[in-house]
C-alpha cells in the first residue's frame, strides 16, 4: 500500500495474537494511514496494555480512547475481558519511515 493512502484501520485481535509484534505491526498501520487517519486495535484485555500503548507511542499515533469489558465469543458460551483502543495519526506529523535494524521494523527517532 502507498504511504497515507487510507482513512481507517481496523486490527481486530491484534493485541490477542501479536503481542511480541507490536511494533511492526503499529508502525505499518501509521504508514499507511492519512494524517488525522484513525487505528482501531481490539483483543484480549489479559495482556499487559504498556506494550501496546508504548509501540503506538513509538510509530506516533495518539491514544484518543480506550474502553474494556467483558465480550461473548462467536458460540456464545464463554466471556472474555476485551479491550479496545482507537488512536489517532497527528494532523501535523507527516510519516517518517522506522530504521530497520535486523529485527523488524524500528521506530524512526524522534527530532
Amino acid at each position: 500500500m502507498v504511504d497515507g493512502s487510507v482513512d481507517h484501520v481496523l486490527a481486530f485481535g491484534l493485541s490477542t495474537y501479536f503481542v511480541e509484534q507490536y511494533g511492526a505491526a503499529l508502525s505499518e498501520f501509521r504508514r499507511v494511514t492519512k494524517r488525522q487517519g484513525l487505528v482501531i486495535v481490539t483483543g484480549s484485555a489479559v495482556h499487559p496494555k504498556l506494550d501496546l500503548l508504548e509501540a503506538a507511542s513509538a510509530a506516533n499515533l495518539h491514544l484518543i480512547e480506550e474502553k474494556e469489558g467483558f465480550c461473548t465469543v462467536a458460540s456464545g458460551q464463554k466471556r472474555y475481558h476485551a479491550s479496545s483502543r482507537l488512536f489517532e495519526a497527528p494532523q501535523g506529523a507527516a510519516y517518517d519511515p522506522p530504521v530497520s535494524k535486523g529485527g523488524g521494523l524500528q521506530p524512526a527517532a524522534n527530532d
